[in-house]
């Protein structure tokens, strides 16, 4: 009998699977966000809206220091609830009937939380916030209980989130209570709670969060603080225009303002970043890091309100603070996004570029016409960045392609044998030993006296480069190689030593066995010459 009924939508409301919330598959390609995700994310705009409005009446009444505390309290409740959701979705969106539930509840947090800043910035007065906050959490715990049904292998991580998400709510609904003096150094405290929840819970057997999905999600709430960055603008631009001192300064202020966002936007999505999200400690300090490029990036619309301020005379700001307002969170950003995005490649040149334009378009708030200057800084400074970025990462590439033939002849980060026996588990009576032999630069292994294969390596800059993993032939099968590499990394590690994984086998490794996050440095064009030139010796 032939199937006559419609296909199902992509994303139709399914129902559970019968081991209902199922993990996903964390190499599942070209993952993007969801509908659900989107819309998600359009109460946070609402959110991030109402705070950076918040802000800027607090700027205009020049309570500066009062209005930033305030701003980096709600803010981090915004970005800390999106970034949790976001985490947990990759890992276990089932996108059935439960899962939207909890996620509609989750959304009326958002918008509970939203309706409470005016009074957070103003008079101090959280309460909506923190109960906002909180159904938000509740709602997350119910999702990670569930989590912890349905996944075995990981039970207790999904349970160590649970736990740690309610104790810490606790704190926040007794941070009601204490003295106002109080507020920001246990704020300070009970954040840092939060944050320390993943890292425990994550550190033994993290869930399966793809790094694709994850990259297309932070995207997604960049350019929902860019978004919002330019409305923002644009409503202080029609509010002004008929109070500034001339149209030029329109012209001025509405061009420097699209540049600045164009740059920003142009220099967060010109180079992929999911690869920086393959292991746990990257991961977290990347994910943890984007809480200042979010805050950032939205605090630019208060700038360029405070700047069309200062012109018709609406605000007790002088015209260096007003003007510091944009040019400080654009050198934030690009300290921020260098740090966790560009950094790990190690060109010297493209660190400058970037800390030294940080440099000057954060002082550039001295200057008569800070607002333009700072654009045309921000425009030079991106183009000068990405173009070098990209310069760096083509290297890195060709270096990789002029290795492969070496690596085929077995002289450079060819696994061999290693790499075709190395997971059979085949019985021998003889317990393998492990020496490090650094006049020779490697480590070797041996098998009943008798030697069975190395890993090479050559050290350069504080980092170790492993470049060549070989085990003879007639000791195939037998797990040496996973032997020999766990205790040349463990060695590198105890003795300080950062390790970059240029052999494939060694980089294959440290992907499956996360201790080793810690030490690991990216593999950069400058590690493969070095490692080039040790297997030419």
């Amino acid at each position: 009998m032939t199937d006559t009924s419609p296909p199902t939508p992509p994303h139709a409301l399914r129902l559970p699977a019968p081991g209902g919330m199922t993990p996903r598959d964390p190499a599942e390609e070209g993952r993007g966000s969801s509908p659900l995700e989107l819309l998600f994310d359009l109460v946070f705009v609402v959110a991030v809206s109402l705070a950076s409005a918040a802000f800027h009446s607090g700027v205009t009444d020049g309570r500066v220091g009062s209005a930033l505390t305030g701003y980096a309290m709600v803010f981090f409740a915004i970005w800390w609830a999106w970034m949790n959701f976001t985490w947990f979705a990759s890992a276990y969106d089932c996108d059935d009937a439960r899962y939207r539930l909890m996620t509609l509840v989750q959304m009326a947090g958002v918008l509970i939380l939203a309706a409470g800043m005016p009074d957070a910035m103003t008079e101090r007065d959280f309460t909506l916030v923190v109960i906002g906050y909180v159904v938000m959490r509740i709602a997350m715990v119910m999702q990670w209980l569930r989590a912890s049904r349905a996944d075995p292998r990981r039970r207790r991580v999904a349970l160590t989130y649970a736990c740690g998400i309610t104790a810490v709510q606790s704190l926040w609904v007794a941070w009601l209570f204490v003295p106002d003096a109080w507020q920001a150094p246990l704020f300070v405290v009970f954040a840092a709670c939060e944050l320390a929840v993943p890292a425990l819970a994550e550190r033994r057997d993290p869930t399966p969060w793809n790094p694709e999905h994850i990259a297309d999600r932070y995207g997604s709430f960049t350019l929902i603080v860019l978004g919002e960055t330019i409305l923002a603008s644009t409503n202080a631009i029609i509010v002004a225009r008929d109070h500034v001192s001339g149209p030029g300064t329109l012209i001025v202020v509405s061009a420097s303002a699209l540049v600045l966002a164009g740059s920003v936007w142009w220099l967060y999505f010109d180079r992929p970043q999911h690869h920086l999200l393959n292991r746990l400690s990257m991961a977290l300090r990347w994910g943890y890091g984007h809480y200042f490029v979010f805050g950032a990036v939205a605090t630019l619309s208060v700038g360029i309100g405070a700047v069309l301020d200062y012109d018709v005379g609406a605000t007790a700001l002088s015209r260096t603070a007003s003007s510091a307002l944009v040019t400080v969170p654009i050198a934030l950003f690009m300290i921020m996004f260098w740090l966790l995005s560009l950094r790990h490649r190690r060109d010297r040149l493209l660190d400058a570029v970037l800390l030294a334009g940080a440099a000057a378009v954060g002082f550039s708030a001295l200057l008569p016409h800070a607002l333009p200057v700072a654009a045309a800084l921000t425009c030079v400074v991106t183009a000068a960045a990405t173009r070098r970025a990209r310069r760096v990462d083509a290297a890195c590439e060709a270096a990789k392609r002029a290795a492969e033939p070496r690596a085929r002849d077995g002289r450079i980060g060819q696994a061999e044998e290693m790499g075709t026996h190395s997971d059979s588990t085949h019985p021998d009576s003889a317990e393998p030993t492990v020496r490090h032999a650094p006049e020779r630069l490697r480590y070797e292994i041996a098998l009943d006296g008798e030697a069975a294969g190395f890993a090479a390596y050559t050290d350069a800059d504080g980092r170790r480069i492993f470049y060549h993993t070989e085990i003879d032939e007639r000791f195939g099968g037998r797990g040496l190689a996973g032997v020999l590499v766990e205790h040349a990394l463990t060695d590198a590690r105890t003795a300080g030593i950062r390790i970059v994984p240029v052999c494939p086998y060694v980089a294959k490794y440290v992907k499956t066995h996360h201790a080793f996050d810690d030490a690991l440095d990216a593999v950069t064009p400058d590690a493969i010459v070095a490692a080039q030139a040790a297997a030419r010796r």
